[in-house]
């Protein structure tokens, strides 16, 4: 056989042929798409995508944003309870430079991930827990509304 023909004799197989290839394909897609979920069911969809987001929601997409960034999901994993951190001691164990850091930082900083005081020549950083507990309960509360 060539690649130029098909594996049946000079001929288009027949329709019941070709249903017997693909009967068994459609009965596995439909069984998987009805199995896990109702794609096409829909209960009662909001309808106004425009309305302005609930306050709770507001911080969200700081903190969301912030830790878009791997950088700076590493960074926040560096901190131990109670910890906190200086710019040249996240440079240290990290691969970027104390300026890059410290961009880092002063976003974490901004969508109030972090909390800093600065003592001496050094800020020093620690995570904003109270906050992070505030504005993640505020995700999952709804998740679990919806659910």
């Amino acid at each position: 056989m060539d690649q130029f023909h098909a594996p049946f004799p000079h001929h288009t197989p027949p329709l019941c042929l070709l249903s017997l290839y693909l009967h068994p394909l459609f009965c596995c897609v439909k069984k998987i798409l009805t199995a896990q979920f109702d794609m096409f069911k829909i209960i009662d969809m909001k309808n106004d995508y425009t309305r302005t987001l609930p306050d709770t929601w507001k911080p969200m997409s700081r903190v969301f944003t912030a830790l878009g960034d791997e950088h700076r999901q590493r960074m926040l994993l560096l901190f131990e309870k109670g910890e906190r951190l200086h710019v040249g001691q996240i440079a240290e164990v990290s691969t970027l430079s104390r300026s890059t850091v410290s961009h880092h930082l002063k976003i974490l900083r901004e969508a109030e991930i972090l909390r800093s005081e600065k003592i001496g020549k050094e800020v020093w950083y620690w995570i904003n827990c109270p906050y992070l507990e505030e504005v993640m309960g505020n995700v999952v509360e709804y998740v679990r509304a919806i659910r």
